[in-house]
């Protein structure tokens, strides 16, 4: 079963520098590019800044965005990236994660 896990800018903070990040076999976002995100002055709290999914423990796909305001009135969102592994493509992650 898929688990998705929605990352707010404090999540993707304690995530980025936990200790286990630099030994992930797939990172799903660079330090550089989660500083970014997590430092922008327009992120909120409830925005999320990165998806993960898993199954059975293993990451199967991710989905990175930048929260944007389009005529202070509409949330969106900037995709930073997005993979979805071998073993999970024809499934419709992508759309799932979007």
């Amino acid at each position: 079963m898929m688990e998705f896990k929605f990352l707010n800018k404090a999540d993707l903070k304690e995530y980025v520098e936990s200790k286990d990040f630099d030994r992930l076999p797939i990172l799903p976002i660079t330090v550089h590019r989660a500083r970014s995100h997590w430092s922008n002055p327009k992120v909120e709290e409830k925005h999320t800044l990165l998806i993960l999914v898993e199954e059975s423990a293993e990451l199967i796909g991710y989905l990175g965005a930048m929260p944007v305001r389009v005529n202070d009135k509409i949330d969106a969102g900037w995709l930073t990236c997005m993979w979805v592994s071998p073993k999970a493509r024809g499934r419709g992650l992508a759309g799932k994660m979007l």
